[in-house]
């Protein structure tokens, strides 16, 4: 769980949103399934999952078995987010993270998302939880393909215009300690996520120990 402690020193969080506000990891496992099961590749577990996901996607499609090109997985990406587009809207937020997000708010302290999810989709996101208000910036991706966000980290670090000292950054991989290391801010990793707390531990990121009772 949070441990409110460990936040004290802290003026500006930066939330992930896929797979740590947002519980989408089990959509996306089925969503993944069906691809599979059409290249007759081997079936997605949650355990595998959380194993073996990582940015950038393509990397990660690749070791699930599929033989695609760059031009290919564009094609496959953008089916993909599409598919899920039209079924997001039956996640939620995750418990821990939104009453931890309400806390932050009610502390009077400032809060923004850092995503590798496209822009527009995000916005929409936040409308639909009546969120957006509670961050100060919202950056997500100028395209679908999820290939990281070091250089979005970087600029978004600019405009908060706070000492690094005074930020962290709450993810749940290992690409999002990789952002926080690039810009020189302390990282939080949940377990609830796209990777397992094994994986997380190689870090020297905090680790926030939630359940994730759809994995």
């Amino acid at each position: 769980m949070f441990d409110k402690n460990d936040f004290t020193k802290y003026a500006h969080l930066i939330w992930d949103w896929n797979g740590t506000l947002i519980n989408d990891v089990s959509m996306n496992i089925q969503i993944m399934n069906e691809h599979l099961q059409r290249e007759s590749l081997p079936e997605l577990t949650p355990k595998r999952h959380q194993e073996i996901f990582g940015f950038p996607l393509l990397d990660f499609y690749k070791t699930l078995g599929f033989n695609w090109t760059e031009s290919s997985f564009d094609e496959v990406s953008m089916e993909f987010m599409q598919e899920y587009e039209a079924r997001k809207h039956a996640c939620e937020l995750h418990p821990a993270c939104r009453d931890f997000l309400y806390h932050w708010e009610r502390e009077g302290k400032q809060q923004s998302v850092l995503s590798a999810y496209k822009q527009a989709y995000l916005d929409d996101s936040l409308q639909r939880f009546q969120i957006q208000h509670l961050f100060q910036f919202v950056v997500g991706a100028e395209n679908h393909r999820g290939d990281g966000k070091i250089a979005e980290g970087k600029r978004l670090l600019q405009d908060i215009g706070q000492p690094p000292e005074k930020i962290a950054l709450i993810g749940d991989t290992i690409h999002d300690f990789e952002v926080a290391e690039a810009i020189g801010i302390d990282c939080f990793l949940v377990t609830s996520g796209n990777q397992s707390m094994q994986r997380l531990q190689d870090t020297s990121a905090k680790i926030i120990i939630l359940d994730n009772v759809q994995l």
